[in-house]
């Protein structure tokens, strides 16, 4: 994921908005498109210190990662289920 932009918008602001466009996609049903937005905004939002410990630019920002990756671990356990239903 490339972050340009030619307008001066914090950095942050556009990291939680690209995290809406996630939210969406796991609505939708792309999960693996949503998979790969979550993960680029957490790296995005991450730095590591000479120990490699990580730790979040913006704790907000953290939390609303964490929170829309669960959505998107429970839509996967639901499309499993109902394939598993419809196997049977």
């Amino acid at each position: 994921m490339v972050v340009r932009s030619f307008l001066p918008v914090e950095p942050f602001l556009l990291l939680r908005s690209w995290l809406f466009v996630a939210m969406s996609q796991v609505q939708v049903g792309h999960l693996g498109h949503a998979a790969s937005i979550i993960r680029a905004v957490h790296l995005a939002n991450s730095r590591y210190d000479e120990s490699g410990r990580r730790s979040a630019l913006d704790d907000k920002l953290d939390n609303m990662c964490r929170g829309i990756w669960s959505r998107l671990r429970h839509a996967r356990i639901v499309r499993r289920r109902k394939a598993k239903k419809r196997a049977q």
